[in-house]
């Protein structure tokens, strides 16, 4: 039943101060997110290569899980 009159809701039909209030919350929230949007001042985007340190890591990683399963690679041939 719709709180301001005494007629109830069918098939999702509401009274127009209910579908009223629902446009404002909506456009109310697009509104918050779009200014919350534009206000960012995040970082910036991320860079589309790698930096060197990370290549030097990535190659670290590299090393150290080759030379992990040559030993156990080594141990299994036993």
């Amino acid at each position: 039943m719709d709180t301001t009159s005494n007629c109830a809701v069918v098939n999702g039909d509401f009274s127009q101060r209910s579908h009223d209030s629902r446009i404002e919350y909506a456009n109310a929230d697009r509104t918050e997110r779009l200014q919350s949007f534009l206000a960012d001042k995040g970082p910036g985007t991320v860079m589309p290569c790698m930096t060197a340190s990370s290549e030097r890591s990535l190659v670290k990683h590299r090393a150290k899980a080759s030379q992990k399963i040559n030993e156990s690679m080594a141990k299994f041939e036993r």
